[in-house]
């Protein structure tokens, strides 16, 4: 499945995809809704630097 954001909702918000993309996958693993295992395949993060993100 595919999910199109529109650039001006990117433009709006000050963000780019790949930043979206990790705010997603954040909000996504705090629900527990998934694992970060997961998230690299999605994000193109390794779970290493996934876990800095979640740090921060």
């Amino acid at each position: 499945m595919s999910v199109i954001i529109a650039d001006d909702i990117l433009q709006a918000t000050k963000t780019t995809e790949n930043e979206l993309k990790l705010e997603i996958a954040i909000m996504l693993y705090k629900q527990q809704k998934i694992s970060s295992c997961k998230v690299p395949a999605w994000t193109g993060l390794t779970v290493l630097e996934f876990q800095h993100e979640l740090a921060k």
